[in-house]
């Protein structure tokens, strides 16, 4: 250790080499190789990453999908919901542990962003606040219907995502990497005579952001003739940690799942893992007729699905 890093510790200052392990951001990957692709790894803890998007295309969705596969990692996980959105049932559908997760309906938006900060530092594993457009400020909440509240939301949660950012470090002398933060919000329509879109919140939330992460709905896709599901489009937006502008569609059966064989399927033919040749689909010395009937086999048989996945992650 130089003399300068030793004189930064005995004084208490954050101060390391550049190369050091301890600056390396560590991501949780959700175990869906295309979000995981797109993100670059995962979900990077001591981060924000916000998503969004229109109604009902499956943000809140996605946000269920980080809490699971963060819970299955040994995390522990915190949905403030000041949208009064959480339901027991869908969230255990998603494969949620809800005897594990805490949850808070705040009273207004300060209320909400406190309590964010609060879980922060307790060491909270991934918190998601469900949602920006639903923070509502006391002010406006105390005030009378025809008050002037011009960018109260805006200075609020500016101010909170400064000292969102400022509690959500790293401990170099622990094991604690910081809190994966999940702001969901929902996009409006922009002022003016072009096509555009803004986000409630104001204009900071987009800087504090590492990931910016847009959901749409895709095309929907049937089975056997009838209505299975649609696909979300995911666009990476912003990625402070990863190449941005990477996009990915994930199978939504109407059941309430991601179909993960079916888009591993999709990403092994596009990565040429699965090569398709007329109505054949080959994979090494395995030929299937019709793409149902692979996606099924694939199913069936969990070490080839093993070995798939495997190839993908490698390339």
């Amino acid at each position: 250790m130089s003399e300068l890093l030793k004189k930064a510790k005995k004084e208490k200052r954050s101060l390391l080499m550049g190369d050091d392990q301890k600056l390396i951001p560590v991501k949780i990957p959700l175990d869906i190789p295309q979000l995981d692709s797109i993100l670059g790894g995962g979900i990077p803890l001591g981060r924000m990453m916000e998503i969004f998007g229109n109604w009902g295309v499956g943000k809140t969705y996605l946000a269920q999908i980080v809490i699971a596969a963060f819970q299955k990692k040994g995390y522990v996980a915190a949905y403030v919901d000041n949208e009064s959105r959480y339901d027991p049932l869908w969230f255990q559908n998603t494969g949620i542990d809800i005897s594990k997760l805490y949850v808070s309906q705040p009273s207004s938006g300060e209320d909400a962003l406190d309590t964010v900060i609060f879980m922060i530092k307790e060491k909270i594993g991934v918190i998601v606040l469900d949602s920006i457009a639903a923070l509502v400020p006391t002010s406006e909440l105390e005030g009378s219907m025809d008050d002037n509240q011009v960018a109260a939301q805006a200075r609020m949660l500016n101010k909170a995502l400064r000292k969102i950012r400022e509690a959500n470090r790293a401990e170099e002398d622990s094991d604690y990497k910081g809190t994966a933060f999940i702001a969901i919000n929902q996009m409006r329509s922009g002022i003016g005579p072009f096509t555009s879109y803004m986000l409630p919140g104001g204009q900071g939330q987009q800087y504090f952001a590492a990931i910016l992460l847009r959901v749409s709905k895709g095309p929907k896709f049937e089975e056997h003739g009838k209505k299975a599901g649609f696909y979300i489009k995911c666009h990476t937006e912003k990625n402070n940690l990863a190449e941005d502008h990477q996009e990915c569609e994930l199978p939504f059966r109407l059941e309430g799942t991601i179909d993960t064989v079916m888009g591993l399927t999709e990403i092994a033919l596009d990565l040429g893992i699965i090569v398709r040749k007329g109505p054949y689909f080959i994979y090494d010395e395995k030929k299937v007729m019709g793409k149902l009937a692979l996606i099924e086999e694939i199913k069936l048989d969990k070490k080839l699905r093993k070995e798939i996945e495997e190839k993908i992650y490698k390339k």
